[in-house]
């Protein structure tokens, strides 16, 4: 789904291995509430690694892989 969208720059970062699903169906939900709901259904969630040249979504499934923020001064 992420393949055939507007996201065209992801990442997993998962400690768990999840077994490929033999049967899912997409009904009246767009691509995005699919991608969530088959995520949540195993505990993952996704953040934007933001940099000068694109944005990668990063799929994790552990708080220990979402990197410390980097802290700067406000003005």
């Amino acid at each position: 789904v992420l393949d055939d969208g507007a996201v065209t720059d992801y990442r997993f970062e998962v400690s768990g291995t999840y077994p490929p699903k033999e049967y899912v169906l997409q009904y009246r939900e767009s691509d995005l509430h699919f991608v969530q709901r088959m995520m949540a259904e195993h505990g993952m969630w996704y953040y934007f690694d933001h940099s000068d040249s694109n944005h990668t979504m990063v799929i994790v499934d552990s708080n220990d892989a979402i990197a410390p923020l980097i802290s700067s001064p406000l003005n």
